[in-house]
């Protein structure tokens, strides 16, 4: 089990997460982003060995994902990394991606938030567009009036 959520910098917000995941989580990041004002970005998996990662790049550069994410003969983070590199958001390779996944990308100061062409992954967000969320119950612990 693994999880990500990107949502607006409140404290209630990012409490009721904690709440939520600590219990659950064998590793969780709960980050800042660099470059995008007023959000942060959750990031966790039920274990330490699982497929949520969250890796830094140059400057404030990231990319993070949860799920089976394969890109160019290579899976989990060495994917990441190369389509990260690669990645252009007005073209890029759907077809060079495979694996049930969402990915957060930062890159040149943007934010991009993809799923799996398929959308076995579902994105979830409210109506204000304070949280996108890959967890269905971490979007019923955001939604303030549903």
């Amino acid at each position: 089990m693994s999880s990500l959520t990107l949502y607006e910098d409140r404290r209630d917000r990012q409490d009721r997460l904690q709440r939520f995941i600590a219990p659950r989580a064998g590793w969780y990041k709960d980050l800042r982003l660099p470059g995008q004002p007023g959000h942060r970005l959750a990031v966790w998996a039920g274990h330490t060995d699982s497929t949520a990662f969250h890796l830094p790049l140059s400057g404030d550069d990231f990319i993070a994902g949860t799920g089976s994410f394969f890109y160019a003969g290579q899976e989990g983070e060495a994917a990441a990394r190369a389509f990260h590199a690669a990645f252009d958001p007005n073209r890029f390779d759907w077809a060079g991606t495979s694996g049930q996944y969402v990915l957060v990308i930062g890159k040149a100061g943007q934010l991009h938030m993809l799923n799996d062409g398929i959308g076995a992954w579902k994105l979830y967000q409210d109506s204000a567009g304070s949280y996108v969320s890959a967890g269905f119950l971490e979007a019923l612990l955001l939604t303030d009036a549903p």
